[in-house]
């Protein structure tokens, strides 16, 4: 196994493997580089349901991620309203919906959550 590739940045900064990284975490790549690393499982459960969906056998999906899905999640739930930008991907609903989740599970903000939204049930 080979770690992946970081994207390539603007004003890289050398890590102590040798390899730069973005000096801002905010930088759009960085999103971009995990929901690609998402992309061959989101297409591959996508299969999985139109198989099952055309057999008639009844499906239930969950979906997971580290990052928070969206900033209402952390933002109206108790979080820093300052730090919901940097708390998630908000393109990450499109993979929940392309999988029709009905359960996200989530992180990194470390907040207790259980809340329905767009009938969709977000837990941490």
């Amino acid at each position: 196994l080979r770690s992946p590739d970081w994207p390539e940045n603007q004003h890289p900064t050398p890590v102590v493997d040798g390899r730069a990284c973005s000096t801002n975490s905010l930088d759009p790549g960085i999103a971009k580089f995990f929901r690609a690393l998402n992309r061959p499982a989101v297409d591959a459960v996508q299969l999985t349901l139109r198989d099952r969906t055309k057999r008639q056998k009844p499906t239930v999906c969950l979906s997971f991620s580290h990052f928070v899905p969206q900033s209402a999640l952390f933002e109206g739930l108790g979080g820093v309203h300052f730090l919901g930008h940097c708390m998630g991907d908000a393109s990450l609903v499109d993979d929940i919906r392309a999988v029709n989740a009905r359960t996200h599970v989530f992180g990194h903000s470390h907040l207790n959550v259980d809340v329905i939204i767009d009938d969709v049930r977000y837990t941490q």
